[in-house]
């Protein structure tokens, strides 16, 4: 190497210690405890607890009670769903009792209905076979709207036997009664 490169080299090299030396003066405490703090716990005392426990006890300590109330919701949860379930069990089991309870009424209803039918069919019956002088009476008493009923339901000969047989203002109310029955149907 060539002698004037030699000083340069030499200039700059002491520059940088004096740049160092300055530094470590100046900054010095400064790196020491970043060095320690880089350094300390890998040889700390393992007796003692680093500097910031307390935080992350209380962080810990944060955590373990949200998971103690997310644990006491998801109780809470799981209990309402099984009443949820308990619930929809008894409302079906109710609704079936009730479609039970319909179906039994609809078939009651049914025979009642089939009853009276028959009875008036009966009925109707027995009034054709009678006599007009006889039955006249009997529909003289009744309400003319019931009796228009069962003279409706009557073969025309027989009606007309007994509307003969009743006096004229009975047999211009019953008359009324049968002619004014679908008077209120709306007709097109």
């Amino acid at each position: 190497m060539s002698r004037s490169r030699v000083p340069a080299l030499v200039l700059i090299i002491c520059i940088f210690a004096a740049s160092a030396g300055l530094r470590i003066a100046t900054e010095g405490p400064q790196w020491a405890s970043a060095l320690s703090g880089a350094i300390g716990p890998a040889h700390a005392n393992l007796g003692e607890p680093p500097a910031d426990t307390s935080q992350q006890d209380v962080f810990l300590e944060s955590l373990q009670r949200r998971e103690a109330e997310l644990d006491l919701l998801e109780q809470q949860v799981n209990e309402r769903t099984r009443e949820l379930a308990d619930a929809e069990r008894a409302l079906a089991l109710q609704i079936e009792q009730l479609e039970q309870a319909e179906q039994t009424l609809r078939d009651t209803l049914s025979v009642a209905s089939g009853a009276a039918e028959t009875d008036v069919v009966r009925l109707v019956s027995v009034y054709e076979s009678m006599r007009p002088a006889t039955a006249a009476p009997l529909f003289g008493a009744m309400e003319p709207s019931f009796a228009a009923g069962f003279l409706m339901r009557m073969e025309p000969e027989a009606a007309g036997a007994i509307l003969s047989a009743v006096t004229p203002e009975q047999a211009y109310a019953l008359s009324a009664v049968m002619a004014g029955r679908h008077a209120a149907v709306v007709q097109e």
